[in-house]
């Protein structure tokens, strides 16, 4: 930008939480190439166990905390700064920034509007970072720090929407693969377990096509089949062998 940017009382506006599933279902690629699903940080990871009694949270940490971040607030306020990179942050920034638009230039069209915004999210967070430092301009730490965050983000934002824009069958298949890869070969009764979202019938139809063009690959046992990448099945066989008891 030519200008300066003022910001008041800068506020985290959003913060939700939702699956996979729902986000590639719902989202669409005009939300994607359009530029608003990449305003977003996003943050994947696996399922935790429950917890039946969540704990209280310290009241001390979160007192403290709360009077820091307002005393922090009104000085801003009643003291306005201008935050510039340092020296050593400017040098860091020129190259992540150069880095990042060849990246771009490289990437297929979903995936390159997934990660177009990476680096405003960068200087926004190495803002954050510099005020909570009670820095006097943006140190190369604060800088490093959210550019390491926002490049974490874009790897969990780019498994979670690249698929975006795809069919329902173009998407199950990518899930079902991810499963076999990540987890190994599984019947078909544990693909049902794992993948959500999908008919028991759509998944084994789509295993079935999987099979048939040899992405996947069949490894019989004696009461079970199973489904998995060719090269971690030892012995395939003909899938046109099994039966519908082995579909169990």
């Amino acid at each position: 930008r030519k200008g300066k940017i003022v910001g008041l009382r800068p506020t985290f506006s959003i913060l939700g939480g939702s699956t996979d599933e729902w986000l590639q279902k719902y989202s669409s690629t005009s939300d994607v190439i359009g530029g608003f699903s990449n305003r977003f940080l996003y943050f994947d990871g696996e399922p935790k166990p429950g917890i039946p009694r969540p704990r209280k949270p310290d009241s001390v940490a979160w007192a403290f905390q709360t009077s820091w971040m307002n005393a922090l607030t009104r000085f801003y306020i009643t003291h306005p700064q201008e935050f510039c990179l340092s020296p050593e942050a400017e040098a860091r920034w020129d190259e992540f920034y150069l880095d990042l638009c060849h990246a771009g230039q490289e990437e297929v069209k979903v995936r390159a509007a997934l990660i177009r915004r990476i680096h405003t999210n960068a200087i926004k967070i190495a803002l954050i970072y510099s005020t909570m430092n009670e820095e006097a301009s943006i140190s190369l730490a604060s800088l490093n720090a959210g550019i390491d965050l926002v490049r974490y983000s874009a790897r969990c934002m780019v498994r979670v929407l690249e698929d975006v824009g795809e069919s329902e069958t173009e998407r199950l298949e990518k899930h079902i693969l991810r499963l076999v890869a990540k987890r190994g070969p599984a019947t078909a009764r544990e693909l049902r377990q794992d993948v959500r979202g999908a008919t028991a019938q759509g998944i084994i139809t789509t295993v079935e096509a999987l099979v048939k063009c040899g992405t996947l690959a069949v490894q019989r046992n004696p009461k079970t089949i199973r489904y998995g990448l060719p090269q971690d099945i030892a012995h395939p066989y003909d899938s046109t062998e099994a039966s519908s008891t082995d579909r169990a």
